[in-house]
């Protein structure tokens, strides 16, 4: 469990360089990112432009996308409980 002063880390394209944001922001940026990125790849997968597209693509490309923002996330929240398990020992 985070402790409530945390902050959570939202990288912006890499590791060094990240924004920290206090705990519930970071709650709640990141799925809304998620929903975000599914609502977009959905809406093109759906529309006109996507039409050429091979099936394959247009039903793996969203879930892809959406498991890597994923992974994002979950890395961010186990990398601050690291941090914050560590400082206080």
């Amino acid at each position: 469990m985070l402790p409530a002063g945390a902050r959570i880390p939202l990288h912006v394209g890499s590791v060094e360089r990240r924004v920290e944001v206090p705990k519930r922001a970071g709650l709640v940026i990141w799925p809304a990112a998620g929903l975000a990125v599914a609502a977009v790849l959905g809406g093109i997968a759906a529309s006109g432009l996507a039409a050429g597209w091979v099936p394959g693509v247009r039903y793996v490309l969203a879930p892809a996308a959406t498991g890597v923002l994923l992974a994002f996330e979950v890395g961010a929240l186990l990398a601050r409980e690291r941090e914050t398990s560590a400082r206080s020992e």
